[in-house]
């Protein structure tokens, strides 16, 4: 029987195929080291006046020798294939309005930068901190400890609905901003005093920072004035219910862009929520602290 050249080919391209599958198959695994990474501390910077430490960064972009391993929900235990002195950066990541897939590094928190001795199958443990950073802007810091708050302007001319100071539940410090809606009292608006306006247009980042406790959906706006002192409302950002204290950060970069005004109030409004025309709730409690406007 003759064995054609095709049929050789295919023999010889198997065999081939065959001692490749061997040499894989039986290839060393690398053997990593460890780096158990914890959640960030967030420390206070003595040259600038930032007011709380209050932060809520969930993950970490990890760096090892100049090379980017990833992004890790904190705390995290991370195989790296380095050992040796190696230089470990961490950038602190943010939830972008408060989106789990809208992942940045906060721009106003300092990157963390230390160096480790890895040794193959060993784990060492850092510590990231971070701090703000010292060439950025605070418009507004209120932390609702002075007695008065900027929230002074009643939109809905409602003196029932006005954002007050309370130690009921306050998250630290004595006082926390508070407004309660109720069946006779179901919806608020209130904005930042008309006389300080604050300037966000053309400006590098702008966030706005604030911790909360909520039990019904709370609405967050800029409220811009024209050079002839009109206002336009714009309620793009929102608190959604939490039964405890959370931080968020809303990125108001692009709006700073695209809406070049004179100036801007920060505007803050909520309703009962209702269903089938009747409202589910008779009370609904809102409290905010350390609301931060911030911009480089």
């Amino acid at each position: 029987m003759k064995t054609s050249w095709s049929n050789l080919l295919w023999l010889w391209g198997g065999l081939i195929l065959m001692g490749s599958g061997c040499n894989i198959i039986n290839q060393e695994e690398p053997i990593p080291s460890y780096i158990y990474v914890k959640p960030f501390r967030m420390e206070s910077n003595p040259q600038i006046t930032h007011g709380s430490l209050s932060q809520k960064v969930t993950q970490g972009n990890v760096f090892v020798n100049g090379k980017t391993i990833g992004i890790f929900s904190l705390p995290a235990l991370i195989p790296v294939l380095e050992e040796g002195t190696q230089e470990v950066i961490i950038d602190p990541l943010i939830r972008d309005n408060g989106l789990t897939f809208t992942l940045q590094v906060y721009p106003f928190y300092e990157r963390f930068t230390t160096s480790v001795d890895l040794t193959l199958t060993e784990t060492d443990t850092i510590q990231p901190v971070t701090r703000y950073s010292e060439d950025i802007t605070f418009h507004l810091i209120e932390d609702f400890e002075g007695g008065s708050n900027v929230f002074s302007e009643d939109r809905d001319m409602n003196n029932e609905t006005l954002l007050d100071t309370t130690q009921i539940d306050a998250f630290e410090g004595e006082y926390s901003g508070m407004i309660v809606l109720n069946l006779d009292n179901p919806l608020m608006e209130v904005a930042s005093n008309a006389d300080q306006l604050f300037d966000i247009f053309d400006r590098g980042k702008v966030y706005l920072e604030m911790d909360y406790k909520t039990e019904v959906d709370v609405l967050i706006g800029m409220i811009g004035i024209d050079n002839i002192g009109n206002d336009q409302s714009n309620y793009e950002y929102g608190l959604v219910p939490k039964s405890d204290w959370n931080k968020i950060y809303f990125n108001l970069t692009n709006f700073g862009l695209v809406n070049n005004l004179n100036g801007y109030q920060i505007g803050i409004t909520a309703a009962l929520p209702v269903a089938n025309g009747d409202f589910t709730l008779d009370e609904g409690t809102i409290l905010i602290d350390n609301v931060k406007l911030i911009s480089f």
